[in-house]
């Protein structure tokens, strides 16, 4: 049996021989370097999601081994180090926040017309695709002559039937780096509407919209609302509890400060407070409390991802179980 398989890993048996061969291959003060994108795929994933990085993280503190940067904050086009924890010592870690190509999708193809392609064809790729702007390039990938937008065709005042995209362009040429800190690039993005992203190499990779922009916000700020929400309802109804209900609470172990009201406990306070049934009974709440208090450790369990947060995507596990807590919270009546 693998090394992988006995930590009970969802990792599939192929994937879990690759990373066990890879690993071993890392030595004292001999880090191994490798892609973003190889290394995901030694453990069979393509994105990076909250739920993936904590397969890997827990692999890799396991064995003693970190990356550097660290893989959630890393540009998905560049490399890694992978190395001991204690050979981090000395280093200087040049991670620079969210890259740009953590809001990029990277199996979302980018979609490109040469710079003679016809009108009409590059207007039916712009409609199948619900495109509002597509790039003019070679196809190397390499070599970015402008944009066509819809504003650039209503511009365009010859023949539309005779027209090419090289004619219809608009020549700004936006361009980032994927490694590029995605705050330095939001104003030319609200600005522009959109911009192209190079990896490394010079190769265009992407494209990153005002849209994109925002669903990414929603993505990683939505469950950290989510969870302030759920939190605030925990703590206005734990403090329904007479006083010494709730200085019980500092008897779970981890408690670190004294409690004097709901305010002062964590979220696993809360959950021991609730799955207790004399509190339960105190509270009078309407639903199964071992239903409920299920469902808070799974939210507990992924407040930890949510609390951290990096540029990744909950799993939908843990995003359902916390719009599930959300719901029977919600119901409780607030008069």
């Amino acid at each position: 049996m693998s090394e992988i398989a006995a930590s009970g890993e969802c990792v599939e048996p192929a994937e879990r021989a690759q990373v066990d061969a890879f690993l071993q291959t890392v030595k004292h003060k001999q880090p191994k370097t490798v892609s973003v994108k190889k290394f995901l795929g030694l453990w069979g994933y393509k994105k990076r999601g909250a739920h993936i990085l904590r397969v890997i993280n827990r692999e890799l503190s396991r064995r003693g081994l970190v990356t550097s940067p660290d893989i959630a904050l890393a540009d998905y086009y560049s490399e890694i180090e992978v190395l001991y924890q204690q050979d981090l010592s000395g280093r200087t870690e040049t991670e620079i926040g969210w890259p740009v190509s953590s809001v990029l999708d990277p199996e979302r193809e980018l979609v490109i017309v040469g710079p003679d392609e016809k009108l009409s064809t590059v207007e039916t790729l712009m409609i199948m695709n619900d495109f509002s702007q597509i790039p003019v390039m070679n196809k190397s990938r390499r070599d970015l002559h402008g944009s066509v937008t819809w504003q650039s065709i209503a511009r365009w005042q010859g023949d539309t039937s005779q027209a090419t995209a090289r004619q219809v362009m608009d020549k700004n040429r936006q361009t980032a780096r994927s490694s590029d800190s995605l705050l330095d690039h939001i104003d030319t993005i609200i600005d522009r509407e959109f911009l192209y992203v190079q990896d490394p190499t010079g190769l265009y990779v992407g494209i990153l919209t005002a849209t994109d922009l925002a669903e990414g916000f929603l993505t990683t700020a939505g469950p950290f609302i989510k969870i302030g929400e759920v939190e605030n309802r925990l703590r206005a109804l734990v403090n329904h509890l007479p006083l010494p209900m709730i200085y019980q609470a500092a008897e779970v172990k981890g408690a670190t400060r004294a409690i004097e009201s709901a305010d002062d406990l964590s979220f696993g306070q809360y959950v021991a407070i609730l799955e207790k049934d004399d509190n339960w009974q105190q509270l009078g709440l309407p639903f199964d409390r071992k239903t409920v208090v299920e469902n808070l450790r799974e939210v507990n369990a992924a407040r930890n991802d949510v609390m951290h947060f990096r540029p990744t995507e909950l799993d939908s596990q843990a995003a359902e179980a916390i719009e599930k807590c959300l719901n029977w919270l919600r119901a409780i009546p607030t008069a």
